[in-house]
């Protein structure tokens, strides 16, 4: 049905409430309908993306509503922020325990 649903929808001569299919030109038309296995296949794959996206939609419409808490303010996630808001910068190894440097060494030379 999707297949053919642009086809047929541009046969419609008039768009109003009563509207209009040029039936002499749609019977001409060849259509080609797959096995039902294939038309299934399809139909469970539409229904999928259909609830990927509405799942989409809903963290969408919720990461706007996030909020994050650092030292210095609340910042609304989505919203542009200097680095310098969200993250507090320290140089060297200070405020850092021994045990945390420790278990933070590099572990080659690429980190």
């Amino acid at each position: 049905m999707q297949q053919y649903q642009g086809l047929f929808y541009s046969l419609i001569t008039s768009r109003s409430d009563n509207a209009t299919f040029a039936k002499e030109y749609a019977v001409k038309q060849t259509v080609f309908i797959p096995d039902i296995e294939i038309q299934n296949n399809i139909a469970n794959q539409l229904i999928k993306l259909d609830g990927t996206l509405k799942r989409i939609n809903q963290l969408s419409s919720l990461s706007s509503e996030v909020t994050v808490h650092t030292n210095t303010k609340v910042v609304r996630v989505g919203e542009n922020h200097k680095l310098s808001e969200v993250l507090s910068f320290k140089g060297g190894n200070s405020g850092l325990t021994e045990e945390f440097i420790y278990s933070n060494m590099p572990k080659n030379d690429k980190r």
